[in-house]
C-alpha cells in the first residue's frame, strides 16, 4: 500500500522541472525492487508516463539519459542489464560527471554485489 503512494506522489514530478524528473528517476532506480512488489500495476503505469514525457517533452540530454535509464533498469526487473547497455550507460554517465553517479544510491548501483545492474559479467 505504501508503494502506491509513493508511486503516486512520483507521478506529478513528470510534469515538473528537470530537477524534479532526475528526483522521480532516483528514487524509481533506488527503490524500484519494493515498488514493484508492492504496486506493479501503478509502476508499470508510472514507466509508461516516463516514456511518454520522453516523447513529448524538450528535455536536455542528460534528462533524456536519466529517464531512459531508468525504463531500461525497470524493463529488467530492476536487475542486469545486458553488456551492450551496460556498456552505454558507462560511458554516458561517466561523460556527464552527474552528481547522483557519486551518490549512494548510484554508488550502490554501480559497485555492490546485491544489485547487478552494471556487473561485468552480464550478457
Amino acid at each position: 500500500m505504501l508503494a502506491s503512494f509513493v508511486i503516486q506522489a512520483l507521478q506529478p514530478l513528470l510534469s515538473g522541472d528537470e530537477a524534479e524528473m532526475r528526483l522521480l528517476a532516483e528514487s524509481v532506480i533506488s527503490n524500484g525492487q519494493i515498488l514493484r512488489q508492492g504496486a506493479s500495476d501503478e509502476l508499470d503505469q508510472l514507466l509508461v508516463a516516463v516514456r511518454s514525457t520522453l516523447s513529448t517533452r524538450n528535455l536536455s540530454s542528460e534528462c533524456r539519459l536519466w529517464l531512459l535509464f531508468t525504463a531500461d533498469v525497470a524493463e529488467v526487473n530492476f536487475g542486469h542489464l545486458r553488456k551492450p547497455l551496460l556498456n552505454f550507460y558507462k560511458v554516458s554517465l561517466a561523460r556527464k560527471e552527474l552528481t547522483f553517479f557519486k551518490s549512494f544510491h548510484l554508488n550502490r548501483l554501480f559497485s555492490t554485489p546485491r544489485n547487478y545492474l552494471f556487473n561485468d559479467e552480464c550478457n
